[in-house]
């Protein structure tokens, strides 16, 4: 019973100094991380703390902000904390708080949650390549500084690396009870045509990039090369939208290619763009003519559009509809 004893402490005493051991070494490295962003201007930081002895490592950063090299996109939140278990240390989970804020360019953005959550997995290896992500979220409200607002009761994304050189992720976006704020949704549908929430929203692609997803990614400035097997849904009230292609994506952010968007009760949607102000009562009449002359003839409330993004554009057949976005 005695050495059965001295083997229970001595395990024990093993099994701390790992902890210990295991727990200096995390709590440097993200603190060696930090300092050297925050020297660059890309990240802050007030406090790091680590506790979660003996099975967990549980990381909190106090105060942390992060931003591009450019300074053009920016997050900031009160804290965050990073748990692992201690026996397996390449899954994480991030907690998140309930108020954080981003700034998009000239944007900027407040979102509140009643809880926010990502795991994150890379593969054991000395890069730590990405190997897929989820993030989770409830009650979500997005508020932004020029007045619109979008409302979710549960938004999942979620990401998994496709092939095998790291560079190409499949990325799921889900938004369940997805609204806009009532200011907004007056803005684009004051009519009230449709109902407050949709009733499905849902996003598929694959994201091709010009380097591995990786521990070296913000110091690489990692690129989207490709965004393909594109695959967006909405179903609003009688609108049913649906988009597919594949784009290319060159080195200033500007998308190349095309898209096909699939419009049910097109009709719907062109009285929407009107009461809203988005378009004129007489180029919604020629549009009506247009799409009329395209709808399907057995399925007239069903029309099929050809897109195209070229020249920072998006072409509707020959005619420029709107200003591709960057990515």
């Amino acid at each position: 019973m005695r050495p059965l004893i001295w083997l229970t402490v001595l395990l024990a005493a093993l099994y701390a100094g790992y902890w210990y051991v295991g727990s200096r070494a995390v709590l440097a490295g993200a603190t060696q991380s930090l300092t050297a962003l925050q020297a660059e201007g890309r990240a802050g930081f007030s406090a790091i703390r680590l506790h979660g002895f003996p099975s967990r490592f549980d990381l909190t950063i106090d105060d942390p902000s992060l931003q591009t090299a450019d300074g053009g996109t920016r997050w900031q939140a009160p804290f965050v904390q990073i748990l692992a278990l201690s026996y397996r240390p390449n899954n994480v989970i991030a907690v998140l708080p309930h108020d954080q804020t981003f700034h998009l360019g000239a944007e900027a953005l407040d979102l509140t949650s009643s809880d926010l959550r990502a795991s994150v997995a890379v593969k054991a290896s000395l890069d730590l390549p990405l190997d897929h992500a989820e993030v989770e979220g409830y009650q979500l409200v997005l508020t932004a500084a020029s007045g619109w607002q979008v409302l979710a009761e549960k938004l999942i994304v979620a990401s998994r690396q496709a092939g095998t050189d790291g560079k190409s992720h499949e990325l799921a976006v889900v938004a369940t009870g997805l609204a806009p704020g009532n200011d907004f949704r007056g803005q684009i549908d004051p009519a009230r045509r449709l109902p407050a929430v949709a009733e499905k929203a849902e996003v598929d692609m694959r994201l091709d990039f010009d380097q591995p997803i990786d521990r070296h990614g913000m110091d690489r400035q990692v690129r989207i090369v490709a965004v393909r097997a594109i695959a967006m849904t909405l179903h609003w009230g009688t609108i049913q939208a649906e988009v597919s292609g594949d784009l290319a994506i060159g080195p200033d952010g500007t998308p190349e290619g095309k898209l096909a968007l699939s419009l049910r009760n097109w009709r719907d949607a062109l009285a929407l763009l009107q009461d809203s102000g988005a378009m004129a009562q007489d180029q919604a009449r020629s549009l009506e003519n247009a799409l009329a002359s395209v709808a399907k003839s057995d399925d007239p409330a069903l029309v099929s559009l050809p897109l195209s993004f070229r020249g920072g554009l998006i072409w509707l057949g020959p005619i420029p509809v709107a200003t591709a976005p960057r990515l």
